[in-house]
């Protein structure tokens, strides 16, 4: 005899979801309806936060991480490292020149009179940033060998300075004042000199030419075997006063030179004239070479 082993007994239906309206009303009047459970406050709050961080995780966070480990972790750190670097050396460079031109200035400001010639490479420092130097008073001090091409040195005191064979080529020096500086040698060549004062100068040697003079004060100065060739010479301060000496300074081709100024200096017949202005002094022409 087989005995059936709970047979009377049903299997227990199976608890679904209602997906309708109609399934939810039939479960209601039979009393099985089990309602979902409600979302705390919390669980809603997680849900908006956890999405836009997924998003961060899923386009920039996993990328990376591949990028990485497909590469040298090593190499990468180390090219980060060299262009943090970079950029921080970029920044401190402004900072660091400013340091040098006010460095550079306290120099010059308070080197005045100073013969060790510590003040060249201040002055040379600052001209190489390209600021400018009217107005400086470095009155007795020793200048010689400074290379001051173009430099701006308006208004500024250079008086019984010593300048020898520094290359002044260009510079601006309109009203500086230069009197009894020592300049023999120099390289003046294209310089500016309106309406400086040249008073008393030593002038040796020293390359003039093509240099603006004109309204300045040459009286007394000293321009043996100086190169004034094309300089331009117009409106002296004293106009029967060319210097003190002219030697065989070289005047050809001056401008706005007066026989008076020239028969004012020294030994002014041993100096070099164009043909014309020779006939204009008197002189015999220069014999032939």
């Amino acid at each position: 005899m087989k005995i059936k082993w709970r047979s009377h007994l049903k299997p227990k239906p199976k608890k679904r979801r209602p997906s309708s309206e109609e399934d939810i009303l039939h479960l209601r009047r039979t009393g099985r309806y089990i309602p979902p459970p409600r979302k705390s406050w919390r669980d809603k709050f997680i849900v908006v936060v956890k999405s836009p961080f997924e998003w961060i995780e899923r386009r920039l966070v996993e990328p990376l991480a591949n990028l990485v480990d497909g590469a040298d972790v090593f190499r990468i750190l180390e090219k980060v490292g060299f262009l943090i670097a970079v950029f921080v050396f970029l920044l401190e460079v402004g900072e660091r020149r400013e340091k040098s031109i006010f460095e550079a200035w306290q120099v010059v400001k308070d080197g005045q009179g100073e013969k060790s010639g510590v003040v060249v490479l201040a002055l040379e420092r600052l001209k190489k940033e390209n600021f400018s130097l009217s107005g400086i008073n470095v009155e007795k001090t020793n200048l010689s060998g400074a290379y001051l091409s173009g430099a701006n040195l308006s208004f500024a005191n250079l008086s019984f300075a010593y300048i020898y064979n520094a290359n002044l080529n260009g510079a601006f020096l309109m009203g500086a004042n230069l009197s009894n500086a020592d300049l023999s040698f120099a390289n003046l060549s294209g310089a500016s000199l309106m309406s400086s004062n040249l008073r008393g100068a030593n002038l040796r040697g020293s390359n003039l030419s093509n240099a603006d003079l004109s309204n300045a004060n040459l009286s007394g100065a000293d321009f043996y075997n100086a190169n004034l060739k094309g300089a331009d010479l117009a409106y002296q301060l004293d106009v029967n006063d060319l210097g003190n000496e002219l030697g065989v300074a070289n005047l050809s081709g001056a401008k706005n030179l007066t026989p008076e100024q020239v028969k004012s200096a020294k030994n002014w017949e041993q100096a070099i004239y164009d043909k014309e202005f020779r006939a204009k002094l008197g002189l015999p022409p220069e014999p032939m070479k």
